[in-house]
């Protein structure tokens, strides 16, 4: 299993569109393929250290997306 860290909160609209795409990709993604977890702190990382992760999140002025 791999697993999606989500960040982003859902009460500020210019930080919550994440957590939109994150919630639009598990609905079209193969049920099995990843766990979509949200995270509201980065401490929320360290349970995680040892599995295989990627973090989802945005940032203002970004233009292109960054891996």
């Amino acid at each position: 299993m791999k697993y999606v860290l989500v960040f982003g909160n859902p009460d500020i609209p210019e930080d919550s569109f994440a957590i939109e795409i994150a919630d639009k990709l598990k609905a079209e993604m193969d049920p099995g393929m990843f766990e979509f977890i949200r995270c509201d702190s980065a401490e929320k990382l360290m349970d995680f250290k040892d599995k295989e992760f990627v973090i989802l999140d945005v940032v203002t002025g970004i233009d292109d997306v960054l891996l």
